[in-house]
């Protein structure tokens, strides 16, 4: 018996059961073979007429006379009504089937797209989309031909057979479908004598076809299929084009950069020999000048005295640019070193700014060290922080009018001591505030600036500070002025 023999036996039994004993269960089981049936893919008019059929087994075995023409008018009426209904779930079916076909395509060619993305290789890009390729059903073999001058390039060709299928021994033989590159087709398709289908796809590469995309299947392609291939095609020619403009740019920036490192290596030598060349006769003739301004050499007369202390002040001007120039080329190098040791702050503080007091511009700095930092420790090279505040008090000192002071203060916190120099000159534009600590920089690099300096001040004692493990910042208003600050950790005695 067939299954459908079967089924009408269990169903007509089953009804012949409830009309004849009114028996619930009978009929309850009739209503579960009937959705088996349904669920099964039988169609609702199958079942209409299965229905028919059973409870015409009980009316043939009736004897009321009219029963079989009553039956037969009733079953035609319930035919004719659940007709289109029947066509209804058809078009249903094959719809929902259309769109989970089609929900199948869109998610498939939203991971490809995904995935082309993160490539950034050609070997890259070719491997992911053969794996993508090799997924969908059917296809039984995918590679990609890239084309050169000569013609297919076999540095980039990519076969990947399924289990139990065999490629060719050589990815460059000739191929059952291709293109030349002044095709306009979109897809090209062959049979082989074995009935084995092939397709091939162009890969274009700023308009111009560069390879080929090629599938072997064992059915022949739909309508709907040979769109996303072309679509899927697409988005490998744009992957492969973006790659390709990804190693050029890739070289130019690798090829720029040997450039500016052979460029800063040639900078950081000649800044290294200018410095030692200048710093021992600078230094020579600042220590004449400083015996000639102590009239060790005898007296000098009051009208060339004042020019002997500007020349003095201009030598050490022109030392502390040399030094700072060394300082620049060891950072640049490498081999900036500190020499850290456990020293008291405030003494280092005191003899900074005396230090500078010598001078008539530097008369009006103000020291104001809080209770809680007075005996505090920090481990320092005493020189270089030395040149830390120097060159702050040498910033403020140069943006600020000379009738307001220069504020140091100390504050000590919980593991770090913050130093912070205050003036209330001229401001830091906002525009410029992110290149404070480059060097070679300032806020006014025009030939007709007012103030002197070359723009390595801060950038060295930013280099310092974070050799000692320190931090350095500001805030700045135009107009009002502008605070310098660094942190240094508190040592553990």
């Amino acid at each position: 018996m067939t299954a459908r023999g079967s089924l009408q036996e269990e169903y007509a039994t089953a009804l012949v059961r409830h009309i004849a004993k009114a028996d619930e269960r009978a009929l309850h089981r009739a209503y579960e073979l009937g959705r088996k049936a349904l669920g099964g893919g039988l169609g609702v008019l199958d079942l209409v007429t299965l229905h028919d059929e059973a409870v015409g087994q009980f009316v043939d075995r009736s004897a009321h006379p009219d029963a079989r023409m009553e039956f037969d008018r009733a079953a035609e009426f319930l035919t004719e009504s659940l007709s289109a209904f029947e066509m209804s779930l058809r078009g249903y079916r094959e719809a929902n089937s259309g769109l989970a076909a089609l929900n199948s395509t869109l998610q498939q060619l939203y991971e490809l797209a995904g995935g082309l993305n993160r490539c950034r290789t050609e070997a890259e890009i070719m491997s992911f989309s053969i794996d993508q390729m090799m997924r969908i059903p059917g296809v039984k073999r995918a590679w990609i031909d890239l084309h050169t001058v000569e013609g297919v390039n076999p540095d980039h060709t990519t076969i990947r057979p399924n289990a139990g299928d065999s490629a060719p021994s050589d990815p460059t033989s000739p191929r059952p479908c291709g293109f030349s590159t002044n095709s306009d087709s979109q897809l090209s398709e062959h049979t082989a004598d074995n009935g084995t289908k092939y397709t091939c796809v162009p890969l274009t590469i700023e308009g111009k076809i560069a390879g080929a995309l090629n599938l072997c299947r064992s059915v022949a392609l739909l309508e709907e299929q040979r769109r996303t291939f072309v679509s899927i095609a697409d988005q490998i020619s744009n992957a492969l084009e973006r790659a390709r403009l990804y190693e050029i740019l890739e070289l130019k920036v690798e090829e720029r950069t040997r450039e500016l490192v052979k460029a800063s290596k040639v900078k950081d030598e000649f800044l290294a020999i200018v410095s030692h060349e200048l710093r021992t006769p600078l230094t020579s003739i600042n220590s004449v000048i400083a015996l000639l301004d102590a009239e060790k050499l005898g007296s000098i007369p009051p009208s060339v005295r004042k020019f002997v202390k500007l020349a003095r002040r201009n030598c050490e001007r022109l030392i502390a640019i040399v030094n700072d120039l060394l300082d620049l080329t060891r950072i640049s190098r490498g081999t900036f070193e500190v020499n850290l040791q456990q020293v008291e702050l405030t003494p280092i503080l005191v003899h900074a700014i005396e230090s500078r007091r010598v001078n008539p511009e530097s008369r009006n700095i103000e020291l104001a060290i809080a209770d809680n930092a007075k005996k505090v420790w920090i481990e320092a090279d005493p020189p270089r922080l030395q040149q830390v505040i120097d060159n702050l008090l040498t910033n403020a000192i140069k943006f600020s009018d000379p009738n307001y002071q220069i504020e140091v203060n100390v504050d000590c916190h919980t593991d770090f001591v913050r130093v912070s120099i205050a003036d209330h000159g001229v401001g830091i534009p906002k525009e410029f505030q992110d290149h404070v600590f480059e060097a070679f920089t300032q806020a006014d690099s025009s030939s007709t600036r007012n103030r002197g300096g070359v723009g390595l001040g801060l950038n060295v004692a930013r280099a310092i500070v974070e050799a000692h493990h320190g931090k350095i910042g500001f805030s700045s208003v135009e107009g009002k002025g502008t605070t310098f600050y660094f942190d240094l950790p508190v040592a553990l005695k």
